[in-house]
Parts: C-alpha cells; structure tokens; sequence
C-alpha cells in the first residue's frame, strides 16, 4: 500500500484537475511496453479502494482495451450504462451516478496501443445522452472532447507511438513512466532473489553488460532477465550471460522449455538443441499466430479457437509466455505476457520461414498495423552466430550461416538518408544486436569537445544524442557538458521524448539551442512539460524557427509560470502574433518570472501589442533584455512602449532595434540603461547622415549615465 510522500508521488498526475473548468480533464500517461502502465493503474485502483489516495473521486470505472478491442472490432453499439455494468459490474443505479454533476467520477482506460482504434475528432456523431447507443469510438471520443459526462476525469495510457491519435487540444495533462532507476534495478534483484550472494553476481553480471543494464528501465524486462540468469549461473555459470536483447529472450524460451519438462516430470536427458525440435511444431505455429496478429490484426488476443486451428499446445503457452484474460463472454481468451514476447516469436517465425525453407512471410503485404518497438530489432539478432547457437534444434542442421555484417552495411547506408530520429533510433538498436558499435564509435567522436554548433550533426547523429544517455552508455556522459547547442539539425517532434529525458537528467545542462529545427507545436508541449518539473535546471532556451503558433503558446505559458530557472528565452521568427505576446505578457508580469532575456524577433507583432508590453516594462524587475527587430511596431508602437516607463520602474538595458523617433525619446525620457543595444554596424552605414548624429548623441547620453 502506498503512503505518506509515494502516495502523493503517484496521485501527482492528478492535481489540481477537480479545479479547472468541466470538459478539459483528459489525462494521457504514455510508457513504451513492458514499463508498468497497467501496474500502476492497478496500484491507484488499490489505494483509492483503500482510502489512501484519489479520494476527491467518488467513483473510478477502469476499462481495459484488451477486453474494448472486440467492442472496436465488430462496430457494435453501446450506450455508457451499459458499458459500465458490462465491464465495471456496477449495480444499476449508475445512470443517475453518471448523470449526476455533484458526483466526480474517473473513467480509465488503460492500453490504448493494445486496440488500434479509428478516432476522428473532426468527423463523428456528437452524443451528450449517456443512454444514446453508439459505437465505442464515438462513445470514447465524446468523453475526451467533454460532450458525455463532462465533470468527469479521463485518464488514458498508451505507448508512445498512439498517443499522437489524440490532438493536444483535448489534452489537459501529459506524463511519462521512465521505468526503473539505477538504484532501483539494483533493488529489484536482490528482493526477487532470496540467495543474497546469488543476487549480488547477478547485479554485477548486469552491469558488465551496459545495453542489458540500460533495459533493466523495464521491468517487464528485469523479470525476463532474472528468470533467464537464475537458470545460467546455477548452470553454465558467467561466460552463457546473454549479451543483447535476443539472447535474452532465446534463453528464456530455451529455460522455459526445460522447465516445462522438468515440472512435468519428463526425463531431462536431452540437450536443448533436441528439447527445442521437440518443440519446433509448437514454437513455429505460436510464431505464425503472433505474427499474423502483429501484422494484420488490430485485436492482439488469442482463444483456444486460435490455438486448436494452429496446433497449438496450451499448456505450452500457458506456462510464461502468456495470460488469460477475463472477457465478458465468459470463453476463455489470453494475451502475451509481455508484448515483447509476441514480437520475438513474430520475428522468429519470419527468421525461421526464410532461414529454413526461403520463404517470405511478407509477401507482397505492405500494410503492417502492429505497434512494433522490437520486431526489427529481434529480427537483426536472430542472424547472429550466437542466437543460432542456442536454437540450435531448431534450424535446418545443413544450412550456411548467414554473415550479419551484410545486414549492418545496409542498415549503415539507411543511417545516412533523411528518415525520422524514431527509425534512426531503431537502426542503432539493431546495430547493437549485431554486436557492431562503428556507427555509435563515430556519434562519440561528434560529441566528445560537449559543445556543438548549428548545422554540424547528421540526423543520425542527434538521433544517438538524444537516446545516447537513456540507451548507449557508452556514448560521452550528459553531466559533462552545461550547454548543448544542435540548432539547425532537422529535429522533429518525434524526437522529444528524448530530448526532454536529457534535459530532465542532466542536472548541470543549464543551455539548450533547439533553433532551426522542425520540433513544432507537439515537440513544444512536451518540452513544456520538462519545464515545470522541478529537477529542470536549464536557464538558456533557444527556440527560434521552430514553426511554433499562437496556439503553441498556451502550454508554453503554463510552464514558465511553474519554472523557476529559466532566464533566457529566445522565440524569434515564429508566428507568436498579438494573442501569442499577450499571453507571455502576462507570465512576464508574474512575480514569480525570472526571465530576464526575451527575444522575439520577426514573430508577426504590430503595434497593437505595445501597449501590453509596455505594462510588463512597468511591471517586471527582473527583464533587462528585449528584442522585437524585424516587426512591425510603427513608431506609435514604440512611443506607446515606453510612455509609461520611468527611471524608477524599468530596468531595461538592452534593446535591439532602434529607430529615429526612439532616439528621441531616449534622451527626452530620463530613463537609466546601462546599456544600449544599437543596431549593428552594417545598418548604421545604411542609415542617413542626418541620423548618425542622432545616435552618437544618445550613445554619449548613455554613457554619462552608465
């Protein structure tokens, strides 16, 4: 049970919600598979039934969408009611529960990546009834957007690659599980482990192997990797450890087997490689109906229809590799425990079809709906010398070993052309199972001087970067370096998961340039995001070119009036406009606002907006930097920009765009800078002669003033 400071680590997500206005209480919570999504819905589940947490709800409905896949699936409809006693059992009276205001209720709703659903929140049937029959798309789209029982709180978890279905929009909050820390993954170990001398070689074993200690993050996958070295160091002893992701879940499929047999009381005298071509009937058909369900079907469960048409052994399958769940129909259906599973037996299949027969389960088929994080990557490491060792008994005993280094020359050359920090990702994961680390070697030597310019980074480069602290190890540590300047690299959104996990571990990177990238509005709101946490410690924010909008702005000003370290923040050359302005205005105006350096350069501003920046020049005693070049403020802007200022009140120093009439009233107004910013010394010689004077005479105003 949860208590005390946990307690309130876990319910954090939720705060302050039951405050804001009805219809934009809708909660994503996104973790890559395996990271404990569902553990975590299970253990605030817990706690509220308990009393310790979530007691401002007074009804919490948890669905999952294993059991919602077949509800997508067939197009049946249903109204919520009936949604609620089908899955939740709630007594009848839940139609007044549901329609009742006064009553705050919670609606989860965990996997979304385990149903692929259609969502449209431009194209659907508005329902405000909750006793309207509608599809379960309709019926969940109107509970995110606010139409079906607005009072209520939305909480979703999904993996990374579905969250986006969503539109930021209709999105109140965002968070992350990161999984397991250093520390913790030490922990882990030594509680699941009973024999402390046992624990402690398994620890050490782990942490030789950085890429297997990185992936102890999830623990989904520590679980595997327990069960896999318990069985070796009782065993074979330290030289059978597995060295990548593949070895570790061979392994485990090897162990598991002998384990089977020897719980059955079946004489072990076999080695693996003939306790696996026992098997190979099974293996392969379980193979064949992971993949068919990875590749074309939304619905990721199986029933024993699935496994009777396939031949495949139950108790095979039931005996760790996957788990029954309860399904309203009362048969009986099952899932993988771990959707990593699924995706190593999917690859094996397609491994073994060509391996064995050269057979291309692909085909001509083009379209793959399956979420995959690991398919590729297992695919890469069943072609090494090593995997092919412990599967032995299953491939063809007369076949040629295949050369992987084949496979890292392409995946080398796909490295070099313009494919999205995700894939880019990917590829270096699966160099990794090839056991080739060239590619990561010259990512350290791009990064080993910690201080980079704009424009000298390959994509595949700041890809690595970016994953290099959460994944590669290996790669020149992130504590090293206080400022990172990769302006001009072509980043996109899908590389600010990332991003924002580096700025949030790194505890001394106090500079970041993000300039000239495409991270756009999505990229934005997840930065945001790391801004409000407490351990961001970063005082330089460079954003300018970033095709950022007004509409970017909303979540942009929530965050800086959370951050308390943010002095610099540089917006030039987005489409800001006077409503994007008026709302950093207003953090500006703060007390709480540390920013003393704002540049917004060429952001689409007129002069309607001076008046309110000349309110913050009033207001705000920490702003001593401002640029608004390349806009157009008109010289009524800029006389209604500092008709309020006054020695006592503004603390400005430095201003970047000067013009004749600011001159003036320059040395009209008795206003003390410290310093003045004039423009550079290409467009004073373009300037006429008669201003020259001008600017001399307000340059020595300010010097006998400084």
């Amino acid at each position: 049970m949860a208590t005390g400071a946990n307690a309130k680590k876990l319910t954090s997500i939720f705060l302050g919600l039951l405050d804001l206005p009805l219809a934009s209480n809708t909660i994503v919570t996104r973790g890559i598979a395996g990271i404990g999504k569902s553990v975590l819905v299970q253990k605030l589940m817990y706690d509220w039934a308990t009393g310790v947490a979530l007691q401002d709800y007074d009804f919490i409905f948890m669905f999952s969408f294993y059991q919602l896949s077949l509800l997508s699936e067939e197009g049946m409809k249903i109204t919520l009611p009936e949604l609620v006693k089908q899955y939740c059992g709630q007594e009848e009276s839940c139609e007044s529960i549901l329609t009742n205001e006064s009553i705050r209720s919670m609606f989860i709703f965990d996997g979304m990546s385990d149903g692929e659903l259609n969502l449209d929140f431009n194209k659907y049937i508005m329902c405000r009834d909750v006793n309207t029959p509608v599809t379960f798309t309709t019926l969940l789209t109107n509970l995110i957007k606010g139409e079906l029982v607005p009072s209520a709180t939305i909480w979703i978890t999904t993996r990374p690659g579905t969250r986006n279905k969503i539109p930021r929009l209709h999105i109140t909050r965002t968070t992350e599980i990161i999984g397991f820390q250093d520390q913790e993954k030490e922990k882990y170990f030594r509680m699941r482990c009973k024999e402390d001398g046992l624990a402690e070689k398994m620890i050490q074993v782990v942490k030789k192997q950085r890429s297997l200690f990185v992936m102890c993050t999830v623990p989904a996958f520590c679980s595997t990797l327990f069960s896999v070295l318990k069985a070796v160091l009782n065993s074979a002893g330290v030289d059978d450890v597995p060295q990548t992701l593949t070895e570790v879940y061979s392994k485990f499929l090897v162990h598991l087997i002998i384990y089977q047999q020897e719980k059955m009381k079946v004489a072990a005298d076999d080695v693996p490689a003939q306790t696996l071509q026992k098997k190979q009937d099974s293996i392969i058909a379980l193979g064949k109906l992971a993949f068919e369900k990875s590749s074309k079907d939304v619905n990721q469960t199986f029933n024993e229809e699935d496994f009777t048409r396939n031949n495949i052994d139950l108790a095979f399958i039931c005996g760790g590799l996957c788990k029954e769940i309860k399904m309203d129909e009362g048969k009986p259906t099952y899932a993988f425990v771990h959707l990593a599973f699924q995706e190593y037996f999917a690859a094996l299949y397609v491994f073994l079809a060509f391996y064995n027969q050269k057979k291309n389960p692909f085909g001509k088929t083009k379209d793959k709906k399956g979420c995959q994080e690991f398919f590729l990557r297992f695919l890469c490491g069943l072609g090494t010398k090593k995997n092919h060792e412990i599967l032995k008994g299953l491939l063809a005993d007369d076949k040629p070993k295949d050369d992987p280094k084949k496979i890292v020359v392409v995946l080398k050359k796909i490295l070099q052309t313009n494919i999205p920090p995700k894939q880019t990702i990917n590829i270096f994961h699966c160099l990794n199972e090839l056991d080739d680390t060239s590619a990561l070697e010259d990512t350290k030597a791009a990064f080993k001087s910690g201080t980079f310019t704009s424009g000298t980074l390959s994509p595949a480069q700041c890809s690595a970067r970016l994953c290099g602290k959460a994944r590669f190890d290996d790669l020149p540590p992130l504590q090293k370096s206080q400022e990172y300047r990769i302006g001009g690299n072509k980043l996109t959104s899908s590389c600010s998961n990332d991003l924002t996990s580096m700025i949030t571990e790194n505890k001394t990177l106090v500079e970041l340039d993000l300039s000239n990238n495409r991270i756009g509005e999505e990229g934005l709101n997840q930065l945001c995001e790391t801004l409000k946490n407490e351990d961001c410690k970063l005082q330089k924010l460079g954003l300018a070119k970033n095709s950022f909008t007004v509409q970017s702005c909303t979540e942009l000003i929530s965050s800086l009036k959370e951050n308390q370290s943010l002095k610099e923040l540089d917006l030039s050359f987005n489409n800001l406009e006077i409503n994007g302005i008026n709302s950093l205005c207003e953090v500006l105006s703060g007390t709480s606002c540390q920013i003393n350096s704002l540049k917004v350069m060429n952001t689409k501003l007129t002069n309607v907006c001076c008046e309110t920046l000349s309110s913050v020049l009033k207001a705000n005693q920490t702003l001593t930097e401002l640029d608004l070049s390349m806009n157009e403020l008109g010289d009524d802007g800029l006389n209604k920009l500092f008709s309020n200022c006054s020695a006592s009140n503004c603390k400005l120093q430095k201003l970047g765009r000067i013009t004749k009439l600011l001159i003036r009233n320059l040395m009209a107004w008795d206003i003390q800078y410290r310093y003045l910013l004039l423009n550079d010394s290409s467009e004073k010689r373009a300037w006429p002669e008669q201003w020259r004077s001008l600017i001399i005479d307000a340059t020595l105003l300010m010097q006998r003033l400084m």
